[in-house]
């Protein structure tokens, strides 16, 4: 009988052998099915995050090239919400939507041109597709203390038709120099060219206005503006203060002078030259600078195309969303060497909730 028990004892151990190694079979093969699925999960994972980094890129110079175009206008945003904003549908052969969700533009800057540089020159180019029909003056202001580059008395003592000798003056004259290049919105002659060369004066409690003239140069209202009846004309320069900013005694004025009667449907391009740097920004104490701004009929304050656009897409492939933002220089003052680019940046986003492809809400990492 022993040796039928040992057959049987030797059965049993084989079966249960068996089975240890089928089971271990079945977990190898599971894990390695699993692994596999990983492996062609995350291939697939880099392959649309290339794809909706390309379609991120790919909005993103659709945008550079509707600012260039002044398809989206200097000033004037594009929100996520517009309908020229997206599109999903790039590439209709990829697997899932290829495309951008949000092309956002926005503009900043300051609405002005400014002269910051002493002994130099700038030119400001107010045009604006969006509001060079509407400019109707120019304001020029600037900060100015009376110990900086002129004697004390000089300022609180002169009137439109007394200036000092050179002894008068701490450093130099004070003159600014103003070009206004004038010309027609649409194809003109040379001959419809009008350049005005004009010098700007400052005074106290007098003067701040004058009108511009196509036929010859502005004068100040209600004055006699020097030979010809058109120039100097004078900033009217106000009492700001008795201290400057370390406390030292001495007298700062606020000196603006606006140019009104600028024809809406011309352009024009106002070139300033000052031998000394202005003490302060109007509204702005100690940052030394003389500053244009542009209005229109109804005084609302115009912004010239001089600013930084930001564009910030995101791309979508799948279920996968990259997202770049760009920084583009719009217009002469734009301080960069480069074409467009200051700086890119972008990051990986991965959404499995997508519904219809509709870019998800603001609480989603993905979301601009």
């Amino acid at each position: 009988m022993m040796p039928t028990i040992n057959r049987r004892e030797d059965g049993f151990v084989s079966l249960i052998t068996a089975i240890l190694i089928c089971l271990l079979l079945l977990t190898i093969t599971t894990s390695l099915i699993a692994v596999q699925t990983l492996t062609l999960r995350q291939a697939e994972n880099t392959e649309e995050s290339q794809k909706a980094y390309y379609a991120a890129e790919s909005g993103a110079e659709d945008a550079i090239a509707k600012v260039n175009t002044g398809a989206i206008v200097a000033g004037s945003n594009q929100s996520c919400s517009s309908p020229n904003a997206v599109n999903t549908n790039l590439d209709p052969s990829a697997s899932g939507q290829v495309g951008w969700t949000c092309q956002a533009v926005t503009f900043s800057g300051s609405p002005s041109g400014k002269l910051i540089t002493p002994d130099a020159a700038i030119t400001v180019d107010p045009y604006n597709p969006a509001t060079s029909s509407s400019i109707s003056k120019m304001v020029l202001r600037w900060d100015q203390s009376s110990g900086a580059h002129i004697t004390p008395s000089y300022l609180a003592s002169r009137t439109w038709a007394s200036y000092p000798s050179s002894t008068g003056y701490g450093q130099h004259a004070m003159p600014l120099e103003l070009t206004v290049v004038d010309y027609p919105t649409g194809s003109f002659a040379a001959a419809a060219i009008k350049t005005q060369n004009l010098l700007i004066l400052p005074s106290y409690n007098a003067g701040g206005n004058a009108t511009y003239s196509v036929a010859g140069g502005v004068c100040a209202a209600g004055a006699t503006c020097g030979v010809d009846g058109r120039n100097p004309f004078h900033a009217d320069c106000t009492t700001a203060g008795t201290a400057d900013a370390s406390g030292n005694s001495t007298t700062n004025y606020h000196c603006e002078i606006t140019i009104s009667s600028l024809t809406p449907s011309h352009n024009y391009l106002f070139r300033i030259r000052s031998l000394y740097l202005a003490d302060g920004d109007f509204g702005f104490s100690g940052s030394g600078q003389f500053v244009m701004n542009f209005y229109n009929s109804a005084g609302t304050l115009l912004a010239p195309p001089n600013q930084v656009a930001t564009i910030d897409v995101t791309g979508k492939a799948g279920t996968v969303y990259r997202r770049v933002i760009y920084k583009q220089p719009v217009g002469p003052e734009a301080q960069s060497n480069l074409n467009y680019t200051l700086f890119a940046d972008g990051n990986l986003c991965k959404d499995y909730t997508v519904v219809g492809g509709v870019r998800p809400g603001g609480a989603d990492p993905c979301a601009p």
